[in-house]
């Protein structure tokens, strides 16, 4: 295991120390997180472990006493067994979308987050995960202290149970949220840093504009300048996150609006709000038309027609997107959700992660 000087940082953590983190891949990593929906369409015996390096069953959540929920309709010890006779590793996914309030209640009560933290790790132990993944979406401004606290507490507990106990993190892509305020204290602790590099653009958008562009892109007047990859890799490396530990999220579905341009949105419904890749593959025989942003690096749909629009990820941008990350010489990436692009026994836009980073 490799040794890591922590230098002083100045205002936020007052110390120097040698701290042990594992020693990271020689080849950019590829992560994948699995849900609940996910496992009712592909089940543990179905997924491609031999894609993924991490896979994070995704979520266990918390009220806010504490108590653990998760999904008990899983066969989780043929999941951990399949995943390890792969050489995957697998992650407890803590918290998620939609569990952000009650989770930061937990957090807040000293004896809920360690009923809690107790839950997490006796699941760990019976299943033997290899880790946990931290998705709290997300932390509020005045809970910069206990993002911290929990992070310290669930590292002691994991690290006392085996010492190659990996921990990741969720991170917004930029600035919305309190996470890269204390990104400085949560260094010792976190292995990989999963940024979510999707969503610039959704049903919720007060504009129409692409999900998950890789660079930035006239084609959205209103915000295409920032809501890419390449605007939040750096301002993640601006916040002093190693490049080696940073994990790029690439998206398996795509948003459905109705609109006439970019940057702009009409009050008519879209035909669809979300849907995985292998919903919208078999679009491209029922009369929708691919466009390219060439400077984006992302595909489109367009019903010839109509105002309805699709913005997805295909095979080749996500080809272009692991070609970029390796080049940049960033951990690697990640994808939500693995079950999205499954068609036909395989996964149409993770294998093309996979091809690149293994150089095939």
């Amino acid at each position: 295991m490799n040794r890591v000087k922590v230098l002083s940082f100045l205002g936020i953590i007052m110390m120097s120390a040698i701290l042990a983190i594992p020693s990271f891949s020689a080849e950019p990593v590829i992560l994948g997180y699995y849900s609940s929906y996910g496992a009712k369409y592909m089940p543990p015996q179905q997924v491609k472990y031999k894609y993924f390096n991490y896979i994070t069953r995704a979520f266990f959540k918390s009220d806010a006493e504490g108590k653990m929920s998760y999904d008990t309709d899983f066969d989780y010890q043929q999941f951990v067994t399949n995943a390890h006779q792969n050489g995957t590793k697998v992650l407890l996914g803590l918290s998620g979308g939609g569990n952000g309030e009650p989770f930061g209640k937990m957090v807040s009560n000293d004896q809920a987050r360690h009923r809690y933290l107790q839950q997490v790790i006796a699941f760990a132990k019976q299943y033997n995960f290899d880790g946990v993944d931290i998705d709290w979406e997300f932390p509020e401004h005045g809970q910069e202290a206990l993002l911290v606290q929990l992070v310290k507490e669930l590292h002691s507990a994991l690290k006392a149970w085996r010492s190659d106990a990996v921990i990741t993190i969720a991170v917004p892509a930029s600035y919305w949220s309190v996470s890269y305020a204390v990104a400085p204290q949560l260094m010792p602790y976190i292995d990989y840093w999963n940024i979510m590099t999707y969503d610039f653009h959704g049903p919720w958008s007060k504009h129409a504009g692409l999900l998950s562009a890789l660079f930035p892109t006239a084609s959205d007047p209103v915000d295409g300048d920032k809501g890419n990859l390449q605007y939040s890799l750096n301002y993640w490396l601006k916040n002093g996150i190693p490049k080696e530990r940073i994990l790029l999220g690439i998206p398996s579905y795509g948003y459905g609006f109705s609109t006439k341009a970019w940057g702009t949105k009409t009050e008519e419904k879209p035909m669809y709000n979300s849907l995985g890749y292998r919903q919208i593959a078999p679009l491209l025989d029922a009369g929708w038309v691919k466009h390219w942003d060439d400077q984006a690096k992302v595909p489109w749909l367009e019903l010839p027609g109509t105002d309805q629009r699709i913005t997805y990820e295909s095979p080749e941008s996500v080809r272009l997107k692991a070609e970029w990350a390796k080049e940049q010489g960033i951990g690697g990436v990640f994808f939500w959700e693995i079950s999205q692009d499954y068609l036909n026994g395989d996964n149409y836009l993770v294998r093309e992660a996979w091809k690149v980073m293994r150089q095939e």
